[in-house]
């Protein structure tokens, strides 16, 4: 029913301003929820990215100090886990995205100068993560040869997934803890966790066939991330160049 107290061109004014107060009102979607919790959460809006490596190992000596090595002045500003076996390993590394990306750049550039590591592949990288697993880095050694022989690439390709699941799932065990707590933990990791890591069969698995089909190499990931787009324009690839368009 129309107010009486209002005149028609009243009612008609604020007609028009309903749009613009709906626009101002708080929106509710999903999307919003997501964006807004990030924004809140996310260590003010910093991005930071995950890459996760697999590999084998030249020889018994622990490829730990290469990888700490090629963090260089920035030890500080990444965080994840190295895990190692007696023949192979897989790091979860994160941090900013240029740090990431210059990470993997220095590991290819170094590893054969280092000789501590080989056959190394990018199993997974997030762009975008939202926030971070792991406070910290750490290492960890590994002693489970375990059995895993993947038949079906579809397994292959979930089996990824589940090892990088589990260590980010390891990251929020211990990200609250301190050093020396977080020493002890992993240390018993066998006896309260034995199935959070990844066997040295399942890391194996993961850089060589067919699992290395569904990775990258270091020289792929380091030309498809970290070096410029080189964009070619349409006219540069016609010959004779075509004359400018008269307007």
């Amino acid at each position: 029913m129309a107010d009486a107290t209002r005149s028609p061109e009243q009612a008609a004014l604020e007609a028009t301003k309903e749009p613009e107060a709906a626009a101002q009102r708080p929106r509710e979607n999903l999307l919003d929820v997501v964006l807004n919790k990030l924004a809140v959460d996310v260590d003010n809006g910093v991005i930071y990215s995950r890459v996760v490596m697999a590999g084998g190992l030249t020889s018994q000596e622990s490829s730990r100090g290469f990888f700490e090595a090629m963090m260089g002045d920035h030890a500080n500003d990444y965080t994840g886990i190295l895990v190692e076996t007696t023949k192979n390993f897989v790091h979860l590394i994160e941090g900013q995205p240029h740090l990431v990306q210059r990470y993997v750049a220095a590991v290819a550039a170094k590893v054969d100068e280092y000789d501590t590591a080989k056959d190394v592949v990018i199993a997974a990288y997030t762009d975008d993560i939202g926030q971070r697993s792991f406070s910290k880095w750490t290492f960890v050694e590994q002693g489970q040869q375990g059995n895993c022989k993947v038949q079906k690439r579809e397994k292959l390709k979930v089996m990824i997934v589940d090892v990088t699941n589990a260590l980010c799932e390891l990251g929020g065990l211990i990200y609250h803890k301190e050093k020396l707590q977080m020493m002890q933990f992993l240390s018993a990791l066998k006896t309260t966790h034995p199935d959070i890591l990844p066997t040295s069969s399942q890391i194996e698995v993961i850089y060589s066939k067919p699992g290395i089909e569904y990775c990258l190499t270091l020289d792929e990931f380091t030309e498809l991330f970290c070096k410029p787009v080189d964009l070619k324009l349409h006219g540069e690839l016609i010959w004779p160049p075509q004359p400018p368009l008269e307007y």
